[in-house]
């Protein structure tokens, strides 16, 4: 069990059992519940969105007891923020809105978003020290820390999102993280060298680059093997 059971959370290589089911939504018991949607999906309507996001509030409503918590990731701050304020007292949100992240994090003055999405992994230095500013009651240099980082995150997660996790390979890849750049079934190939050489800029303009030279050599292998001259 999931939400009862919080090591399972806090192991990265251990996955909980994942089920497929036709069930309607209120007759589903278990601790999380991933109802996806996608560009071509009926639910990207925007009506019908906010009929599923009434019907969300009223499951989570009816078992304010079992949830920690929940996960949205629209990339719709408002949207967000909007369900955020409908959730019982006790629910956490955990933002997945790697768009802008800084306003959901920082809150509102009433409530506020935990910080659970795939950008902190191309931003780790900078979303440390940013949370710790918070922590801290330093609105400011929060702000300041992370606004840099928003141009990188949203170009890496940028349409098609899903190619995001090519962005975070180059990046640990960069950094010196790993020693090459390679992914299951080739995926390193799904983001052009265009989109991969504004990365390296954007990362080197957010100071997420430990060591540029070292950066700067691999983008050159990177765009030797693309076929681009450098002379």
């Amino acid at each position: 069990r999931i939400l009862s059971d919080l090591d399972l959370m806090h192991t990265a290589h251990r996955t909980p059992t994942v089920s497929v089911i036709s069930l309607h939504a209120r007759e589903i018991d278990t601790d999380l519940l991933v109802i996806p949607v996608y560009e071509d999906d009926p639910l990207d309507d925007l009506t019908d969105l906010d009929a599923a996001s009434d019907c969300f509030i009223d499951i989570i409503t009816e078992n304010a007891r079992k949830v920690d918590g929940v996960k949205i990731s629209l990339l719709d701050k408002e949207r967000e923020i909007d369900l955020r304020r409908r959730l019982p007292e006790g629910v956490r949100m955990y933002t997945g809105d790697d768009f802008d992240y800084p306003t959901t994090i920082k809150g509102d003055g009433e409530r506020h978003s935990d910080a659970f999405l795939g950008a902190f992994d191309l931003i780790a230095p900078a979303a440390s020290a940013a949370v710790q500013a918070l922590d801290q009651d330093e609105v400011e240099q929060f702000d300041k820390i992370l606004e840099p980082t928003l141009a990188l995150s949203r170009h890496v997660f940028s349409t098609p999102t899903y190619y995001y996790k090519t962005g975070v390979v180059f990046m640990a890849y960069l950094c010196g993280h790993q020693d090459h750049f390679r992914m299951i079934n080739g995926l390193e190939s799904a983001r052009s060298i265009v989109h991969l050489s504004r990365q390296l800029v954007l990362a080197d303009q957010a100071g997420l680059l430990p060591d540029p030279d070292l950066a700067a050599h691999r983008m050159g292998l990177a765009l030797e093997l693309a076929g681009v001259d450098q002379a």
